[in-house]
């Protein structure tokens, strides 16, 4: 026989959201942090008191020790979004790195993300709280590159609830004894006037004793008389009379119809008047009362008086709305994660809550789920195996990590990411199942479409360099056999001009001219090409290299071959590089020599040489007041062969810059330019940062 819903125990929301497997969360829409799961904690080495009622990224900032840090900026950039679009955002896998405590040596750990932002809408569909849900991807992440104050405050707030229940309890059982006392006396009353004297005197000290106010109310003479107690819970001053019309004034507007109408009932049923209201005193401040009475009535049956006890109940009311608004606040969490959540209980193993998302991945609403368990939906091979899951969790109490699971919902079979965990009352016994269960079907889909692209892409890869060697081992041979008879060409034409240069006429003097300077050029040309066959071949020597020496040789060199220019040369400090001495020189001297060349038709050329240090690299720049170049070309001048201006215009072969660009990528850097016609140039390249450089 299945269990109604109704009748199945409530959930204490606040602990099942904590003790939730899942690393959860909560902010406010201006970022400040009000909840927090145990696991969340757990993954981020921080504690509940040390983070709640914070900034999000006061407590987790970026690591300052990594330049290229951009987790705030992202994350930032995400809740941006759900706080403008309303709905969820699903972010990238993200290097975030959190802090250690100074226990634990301080500093920053490297751990990588996938963060899930989802908004929780009130009534009026505005943001009113936001669900950060992460994963702790860090070990897939290296993997891959190598081939819960607010529990605190919760606690307290239950701490002092019970007591406040506990306080009303003994205050409701002192009313019920005082009741009874009354009634006692009462009886008692008819009987002797002594005996009623002494019942009073007993009845006053137990209701003062229980801190109960007593009330007495005179039908046929509207009088009203409050005890001290009475009217300082009624918020009545001692120079004000008390009626019943003064009373229903001093009731909240809108408990007065409900009250007068509770009175009147009680007259004329001749019940017990029992009701809870509202008194606004002078102050306008508001308290809770709750109030007992029963008439008496003469021998016709008129009621003749009405007569019993107040006591203030504000701190119970405050206690039970808090209480309210908290689970009214965890109920909203649970229905907003973006995860499917489910609570069993742990005698039958039959669903006692599921959330929003849960109902959508299955394809079932709650009321078809609620009160049955797995043998309902599920085939009983696949029913038994959770059953068994679910019994060895509660056996053992601790946590269970599935992290794949296949599952038949209506749309299919999906893959399941899945933790359970026992939920214990104070005595440690299990009384619950949380579970809950990310939908990763499609993030299987795409780390197996990543495999793939991977693998096709090192294939391509290994195309690409077999390629790249077969082209500069053609290069080189090119070059070398094209060298012999080059000199043949240009030596020949250098004896023949020798011979017979002075009976030529100018025309042909000019052309056996032209031919051995193109011999020359040609000659220069083969030689550019043969050391930048050579360079992508050449085995590189890793060592410290002082960049302020060797720019101090190169620009020696530069000066000698300047033939007297004025040249005006601004060396910034220089820093220590990781690289090959010899090629790093060749990088210096090709890109001084272009500065030294293009500033030529300047009266007086000004170089400048510095460096840099930004998101981990090493940046140098060669800066002057030359020629320049339009930036529409930028590309084109690290390229073979590629120049901007014609060689009678300034002389080369257009090899060096793009020996320069080869050179500076075997180190892992990177090369440009930036410039413009007739206002300069300035050439960069970067170097990898390397460790106590």
């Amino acid at each position: 026989m299945q269990r109604s819903s109704s009748h199945l125990p409530t959930p204490d929301f606040r602990t099942l959201f904590e003790s939730a497997p899942g690393l959860y969360l909560v902010l406010t829409p201006d970022l400040a942090i009000v909840a927090v799961s145990d696991a969340y904690l757990q993954a981020t080495m921080t504690t509940r008191e040390g983070i709640l009622g914070r900034g999000l990224f006061d407590i987790f900032p970026d690591n300052p020790d990594d330049p290229t840090a951009t987790g705030v900026r992202n994350l930032k950039a995400s809740l941006s979004r759900v706080l403008q679009n309303r709905a969820a955002d699903v972010m990238a896998v993200q290097k975030y790195d959190i802090r250690r405590p100074e226990s634990e040596g301080g500093g920053f750990e490297e751990r990588y993300w996938s963060p899930v932002n989802s908004p929780v809408l009130g009534a009026d569909q505005a943001i009113v709280y936001i669900i950060h849900r992460v994963e702790d991807v860090t070990d897939f992440v290296r993997l891959k590159q190598h081939g819960v104050e607010q529990d605190k405050l919760t606690e307290e707030l239950r701490t002092r609830a019970t007591q406040m229940e506990a306080e009303v309890y003994m205050r409701a059982r002192e009313l019920q004894e005082a009741s009874g006392r009354l009634r006692a006396a009462n009886e008692e009353l008819a009987a002797t006037d002594k005996e009623r004297a002494q019942l009073y005197e007993r009845l006053h000290l137990a209701v003062t004793g229980a801190n109960i106010g007593t009330w007495h109310w005179d039908i046929a003479t509207k009088a009203v008389v409050l005890s001290p107690k009475c009217r300082t819970l009624f918020g009545l001053p001692p120079d004000i009379p008390a009626s019943y019309e003064w009373f229903m004034t001093a009731l909240h507007p809108k408990d007065r119809e409900r009250t007068h109408q509770a009175v009147m009932a009680s007259l004329s049923d001749r019940s017990e008047y029992d009701i809870e209201y509202r008194m606004v005193w002078p102050d306008n401040t508001v308290h809770w009362i709750a109030a007992k009475g029963r008439a008496s009535y003469d021998a016709a049956g008129n009621a003749v008086l009405m007569q019993g006890v107040a006591l203030d109940i504000t701190a119970r009311k405050q206690a039970e709305a808090e209480m309210a608004r908290m689970r009214a606040f965890l109920d909203s969490i649970i229905e907003n994660i973006p995860n499917m959540v489910f609570v069993k209980d742990a005698k039958d193993l039959r669903f006692v809550r599921f959330n929003r998302a849960g109902e959508e991945l299955l394809g079932r609403s709650r009321e078809e789920l609620i009160g049955r368990s797995d043998y309902d939906f599920f085939s009983k091979g696949q029913a038994d195996f959770f059953t068994a899951k679910d019994r060895s969790i509660l056996e053992c109490g601790e946590l269970l990590d599935i992290p794949e699971e296949p599952i038949n919902t209506r749309s299919g079979t999906r893959i399941l990411h899945t933790k359970k965990v026992p939920i214990v009352d104070d005595a440690g016994v299990p009384q619950y199942l949380l579970g809950i269960s990310e939908d990763i079907t499609e993030r299987k889909r795409a780390q197996e479409e990543i495999l793939r692209l991977n693998e096709t892409l090192k294939l391509h890869s290994a195309q690409v360099e077999a390629a790249n060697k077969e082209l500069e081992a053609f290069s080189y041979a090119v070059s070398h056999d094209l060298r012999a008879p080059l000199r043949h060409v240009g030596g020949f034409a250098e004896l023949l001009e020798e011979h017979v240069g002075p009976v030529l006429d100018a025309t042909s003097r000019r052309y056996l001219g032209k031919i051995v300077n193109s011999a020359k050029q040609m000659g220069e040309l083969i030689d550019d090409l043969l050391a930048f066959s050579r360079m992508g071949r050449t085995e590189m020597r890793n060592a410290s290299v002082p960049l302020e020496t060797l720019v101090a040789e190169t620009l020696k060199k530069a000066e000698e071959t300047a033939d007297g220019r004025r040249i005006v040369w601004r060396v910034g400090p220089l820093p220590e590089v990781q690289g090959d001495p010899a090629m790093l020189r060749l990088v210096l001297t090709n890109l001084i020599s272009n500065a030294v060349k293009y500033t030529r038709k300047r009266p007086e050329a000004l170089i400048e040489i510095g460096a840099e240090t930004e998101r981990g690299e090493t940046v140098v720049f060669i800066r002057d007041n030359g020629v320049g170049f339009d930036m529409q070309y930028a590309e084109k001048l690290f390229g073979v062969f590629q120049r901007l201006h014609g060689a009678d215009e300034f002389e080369g072969t257009g090899i060096g810059l793009a020996n320069v660009r080869r050179i500076i990528h075997r180190h892992g850097g990177r090369t440009w330019a930036q410039g413009a016609v007739d206002r300069g140039a300035t050439f960069y390249f970067s170097l990898p940062r390397a460790e106590g450089v």
